[in-house]
């Protein structure tokens, strides 16, 4: 019942806001936030998401909305349509502002392809309760491209796994 009634919460959260094989996997906890010259071009992009993430799951999307392009496309789960450009994508993130609370999230078989100055970076989160049980698990796909030296998500896509 916990299960079905955080699910609930979560997609009405997101629906008001709308008005390989190698199993691999990171936590929040273990994200690198700061970047540096060091970095390759992937752990850029992943520590990029896992701070944005993080700050998501506190309730705070103005991580996201911070590394968006100003072109941003998005897709979300109870979405009808396309989100283009920052300022929807901006309205739609706001509107979660202070609504979530995830205290435990991992990544699933995080995977980083590079195509010259686009990243795409390609997961399944899981969520998890304070007991750390299972609440949901979200396909997500977030393509970055380097803008003015800077990698920034110009697409992202999150469906509700089943």
């Amino acid at each position: 019942m916990k299960k079905t009634w955080f699910l609930f919460l979560l997609l009405t959260i997101v629906i008001s806001g709308c008005e390989k094989m190698d199993e691999k996997s990171t936590t929040a906890s273990e994200s690198e936030t700061v970047t540096t010259k060091d970095q390759t071009p992937s752990e850029i992009i992943i520590s990029k998401e896992l701070e944005a993430l993080t700050r998501w799951s506190h309730g705070d999307p103005s991580g996201y909305i911070d590394i968006a392009a100003d072109d941003i496309t998005y897709y979300a789960e109870g979405c009808d349509t396309l989100i283009i450009g920052i300022k929807d994508f901006t309205t739609v993130n706001a509107a979660l502002e202070g609504k979530v609370n995830i205290p435990h999230l991992e990544l699933k078989n995080p995977k980083v392809e590079m195509y010259g100055n686009v990243g795409i970076f390609t997961f399944v989160l899981h969520n998890f309760n304070d007991e750390r049980e299972l609440t949901s698990r979200w396909k997500t796909t977030e393509v970055y491209e380097k803008i003015d030296n800077d990698w920034k998500l110009v697409h992202s896509h999150w469906s509700l796994l089943r």
